[in-house]
């Protein structure tokens, strides 16, 4: 099994600094042959076997290293004489040269891959029983079903929320709304309090003669439904749209306004029909 450098995608390699500054063999060789072994290290992390001195399969021997660093061949051989004598590198049975450290990795993570490709073709764990399976399964169905209540997850199905939505009088802000209507309404009881909710809110948009462009997004009703359950007519719902809050505000003072008026221009009694 080979591995190419491309194929793991490693453009850089590891460097271990002080190994290099400490290694006795290397520090004795000459400057000459501790930069063709950099080179030569380089060559070896991208060959299709890291750590070895291969190019396309191919040994890269004396007259070929010596093309690609640019030095004649005899230079060359004298510096590859010096680094083996120092033991710096080692050679395969078929004479490949190979850096120990970085050939000792590459096997190492062949080896895990390896193992973790048979590991997969074997599908993780063994296959159990018909009657293990099913017992696992009914667990997890029971499991399912407490998880469900404990974590108040909806009660009804789709049709509940899309027949309650229709009913809504601005058709804004569905997406939440149904979050927090599979969040909130979660039995029979909730489902009663929403519907009520619901009508107490468009009667009181109605009584206010509240404009379209006012009346808050569904997102906003649904989040906080259970404030219009128990409404009294007069008495203003805390909501989070606090447009349609200033513009309740300031429809009452006109109301106010335009009532102080008409009393000054009919006198006493007109309002409530003849006295006496």
């Amino acid at each position: 099994m080979t591995i190419s450098y491309r194929q793991d995608g490693r453009p850089s390699l590891q460097l271990y600094v002080d190994d290099w500054l400490s290694e006795p063999g290397l520090q004795a060789c000459s400057l000459a042959a501790q930069g063709l072994w950099i080179r030569m290290i380089c060559y070896m992390h991208k060959a299709q076997i890291r750590g070895t001195l291969k190019a396309n399969a191919k040994q890269i021997k004396a007259r070929m290293l010596a093309r690609l660093v640019g030095e004649t061949e005899e230079m060359i051989t004298r510096l590859l004489a010096e680094l083996e004598d120092a033991h710096i590198f080692s050679r395969l049975p078929d004479g490949t040269i190979y850096c120990r450290r970085m050939y000792r990795q590459a096997q190492k993570e062949r080896e895990i891959s390896r193992v973790r490709s048979e590991a997969g073709k074997l599908g993780g764990r063994p296959p159990k029983s018909k009657a293990e399976s099913k017992s696992k399964a009914n667990k997890a169905t029971s499991t399912s079903s407490s998880t469900s209540t404990s974590k108040h997850t909806r009660a009804f199905p789709n049709g509940q929320f899309v027949q309650i939505w229709c009913n809504y009088p601005r058709k804004l802000g569905r997406k939440a709304a149904e979050r927090h209507f599979n969040t909130s309404v979660k039995n029979e009881q909730d489902w009663k309090d929403i519907n009520t909710a619901l009508e107490n809110f468009k009667a009181d948009i109605e009584a206010k003669g509240t404009k379209e462009q006012f009346i808050p997004y569904g997102s906003t009703f649904f989040n906080n439904w259970r404030d219009w359950v128990t409404y009294e007519e007069g008495v203003d719902v805390p909501a989070e749209d606090h447009v349609a809050k200033e513009a309740r505000e300031r429809r009452r003072l006109e109301r106010e306004q335009a009532a102080g008026k008409g009393a000054e221009e009919t006198g006493p009694g007109v309002r409530g029909g003849p006295e006496g």
